[in-house]
């Protein structure tokens, strides 16, 4: 019954010439899945790579087990596609990933990272996933699911996370230790205005922080009331401290939470370059310890407009 249900589920694809890995690794990840029990994503991925998969490598898939296929019935191509990922993300990236951080899929929208900084184990969607890849040869990462990933996710359905002893050192900040050393490093080095707003405003967030910090030439061009000026303040912090080496470790593309709602960070590495929302990271590492890192940015971040949209 499975297997004529699968046929079925092949022969809705449409063909492809093109194909986006060499049919080596095609082949070899086809065993893997087969051999760790994932029969039907194997199987699928044989026979519809071509229209299935980008049309450039490399990426990652994830696949949910036999068992999940069986009493979903025939999913849509829409959900396959929200399955795979056009980032390559090995296992080391994957774990890297704070909360809520987001990872572009083939889909129309975006997976979200929902592993606690406190857990093990790796979470999207609120599905669990295996850390360990089923097949991983730097240019294509295969990760086993417990499910199938809802595509109508709300982050906001789930608990807020548990920050006792999360990843990159999001610690709750000390109150007795004063934040004079940040301030004092980022007017020294042409940071005055993030300075100030750092004086004002860090105390009221209570958790570790990375800061982006624009020049105060860049920030020179910033007009507006007071309130706007904290707003702008605000895209530039994200809730967890992220040494310069953890945001050139994480996958291209990879999105991060600030405290302003709805403002995210992308982070990509480009020729060499790190940069937020496109803008270089002229200075990393300018300020760190154990509660805050500061990066200078050439200027200030604009809102990232970057939407996948595929159809079926």
């Amino acid at each position: 019954m499975a297997f004529v249900f699968l046929l079925l589920l092949l022969s809705s694809f449409p063909l492809s010439l093109s194909l986006s890995i060499s049919p080596s690794t095609l082949l070899n990840s086809t065993v893997a899945l087969l051999s760790s029990g994932f029969v039907s994503m194997s199987l699928i991925l044989e026979a519809a790579a071509p229209s299935l998969l980008p049309t450039s490598s490399p990426f990652t898939l994830f696949s949910p087990p036999d068992s999940s296929f069986s009493s979903y019935g025939q999913p849509p191509l829409s959900i396959l596609r929200l399955h795979i990922s056009p980032r390559y993300l090995p296992p080391s990236s994957l774990r890297s990933l704070p909360f809520s951080s987001k990872i572009p899929s083939l889909s129309q929208t975006a997976l979200t990272v929902t592993t606690s900084p406190t857990d093990t184990s790796i979470s999207i969607n609120g599905v669990s996933v295996n850390d360990t890849a089923i097949f991983d040869d730097g240019t294509l990462a295969i990760y086993g699911t417990k499910d199938f990933f809802d595509p109508a996710f709300d982050i906001l359905s789930l608990p807020p996370p548990d920050l006792a002893n999360p990843n990159f050192e999001c610690r709750p900040p000390d109150d007795h230790r004063p934040l004079a050393g940040a301030s004092e490093r980022l007017r020294s080095g042409g940071f005055s205005a993030m300075a100030g707003y750092l004086d004002l405003q860090l105390q009221r967030i209570r958790s570790a922080a990375t800061i982006f910090a624009p020049a105060d030439a860049a920030l020179g061009v910033c007009q507006g009331n007071l309130t706007e000026q904290v707003e702008i303040f605000r895209r530039h912090v994200v809730p967890c401290k992220l040494k310069g080496k953890d945001l050139a470790g994480m996958p291209s593309g990879a999105t991060l939470p600030t405290f302003l709602e709805g403002f995210t960070v992308g982070v990509e590495t480009s020729n060499g370059r790190l940069l937020a929302n496109g803008v270089a990271v002229t200075d990393p590492d300018l300020y760190d310890d154990d509660l805050v890192a500061v990066h200078g940015v050439r200027e200030i971040l604009k809102p990232l407009y970057a939407s996948l949209e595929f159809s079926d």
